[in-house]
């Protein structure tokens, strides 16, 4: 902002723009005033009346869009992703996801891409209970993948994850007597690092029976077990397995065992999730059991292999609307964004439909006016460790 010369006739813009740093402190008292519980209680009644003013301390999750913040209900603020997450590329998005089954979450669009991403746990959580997610969904039946049509892209920020496809196998025995073993034999031995299997196991007995359930990676070594006696069940999907991967596995396997000892009815189960480099070549042996499935998700339905996403962009839009059409407003904000990231804010007075960028605490004349004043911050980061959050937002309008 020019200065303003004594014996000069000031700019309007010039003089509302020296308010700029009070409109900014202002509102801090306001934020605090939310944040405190402090009523005015002007004329002895009521919340502080202020004219033409929109805020939001964010203390519920109430911005209008979110592409890829995280809400922290517990701070008031929202934030950036965590290093551990997914980002999908796909014409459109069909699922229920944002509940929170498994702990996961997936908000954005088609323009923007879809975040998939964990709320709880350490880092090796987070990554489990994403391809828990992805490839498994809450029982095996219902997979994330699947849910978004004509996907082009499936993007991790684990290094150790890119270029692997995910695969899941179920095996059941209700009826037969034998030992049934399904192996796989993957395609590739010698760039394959660190290929992971989670299971989840039944061998719950009934009357005299005697049944097992077993996950081997590699074949030789079992990872995960569940029998009749005990634990009758073991389910490991999604939890931290890290400690059972494995570099260029030859082979890796499932077995149920039911052996009848005069009883009925135990059923002998067994499902894995395998994240591991290129096509798997799957055999059954030892009987016929009741369910045999394997899925390649890249084979079988055009799930692309993950890639490395290196960079990202977060959006949040607040909508409010004016009671008069606004010509002019002072917006400003509280963020901790780190340096090697770069927020750029704009605001629309027609309701997105045109958006110009401004200065925090600087006043703006859009070229568009209208009464729905849309406040736009979007977030882009090149390095996927640090994590920005936005605490509050204010738009002043008509000012003048």
């Amino acid at each position: 902002m020019a200065g303003i010369i004594d014996g000069q006739v000031a700019d309007a813009d010039d003089v509302m723009n020296t308010f700029g740093l009070q409109f900014k402190n202002s509102m801090n008292a306001f934020f605090n005033s939310d944040y405190d519980g402090w009523n005015a209680k002007l004329a002895n009644t009521g919340s502080p009346q202020v004219k033409n003013l929109f805020y939001d301390t964010l203390q519920t999750d109430s911005a209008d869009v979110n592409y890829g913040w995280y809400y922290d209900a517990t701070n008031d603020l929202y934030q950036t992703v965590d290093t551990t997450y997914v980002k999908v590329s796909a014409t459109s998005y069909t699922g229920n996801w944002g509940n929170g089954n498994n702990d996961v979450y997936v908000n954005g669009s088609a323009s923007t891409g879809w975040s998939v991403f964990c709320g709880t746990g350490t880092a090796e959580v987070r990554r489990a209970q994403i391809h828990k997610t992805l490839f498994y969904g809450t029982d095996g039946t219902d997979p994330l993948v699947l849910e978004f049509t004509s996907m082009t892209a499936l993007a991790t920020t684990v290094t150790r994850d890119v270029d692997k496809r995910g695969h899941y196998i179920e095996l059941q025995d209700t009826t037969t007597t034998t030992l049934i073993t399904k192996q796989g034999t993957p395609a590739n031995t010698t760039d394959n690092d660190d290929c992971s299997l989670w299971s989840n196991l039944d061998g719950a007995s009934s009357g005299g029976d005697e049944v097992h359930a077993s996950a081997y990676i590699p074949s030789s070594t079992v990872v995960n077990t569940a029998s009749g006696g005990g634990p009758t069940t073991s389910d490991e999907i999604g939890t931290d397995t890290s400690g059972d991967e494995v570099n260029n596995p030859a082979n890796f396997k499932v077995i149920v065992d039911r052996h009848q000892g005069g009883g009925s009815g135990a059923n002998a189960r067994a499902e894995a999730v395998v994240l591991t480099k290129g096509t798997v070549s799957w055999a059954t042996t030892g009987g016929t059991p009741t369910t045999d499935t394997d899925v390649d998700y890249t084979a079988d339905h055009s799930i692309p292999v993950f890639t490395a996403l290196s960079s990202d962009t977060s959006t949040l839009i607040f909508k409010d609307t004016a009671s008069a059409t606004a010509t002019n407003t002072i917006s400003t904000w509280n963020a901790s964004i780190d340096a090697t990231s770069t927020l750029a804010v704009s605001i629309s007075y027609n309701g997105g439909t045109n958006y110009e960028t401004i200065t925090d605490a600087t006043i703006q004349r859009n070229t568009n006016t209208g009464t729905n004043v849309w406040l736009k911050l979007v977030n882009t980061r090149t390095d996927l460790s640090k994590i920005d959050k936005v605490m509050e937002v204010a738009t002043a309008y008509n000012w003048y």
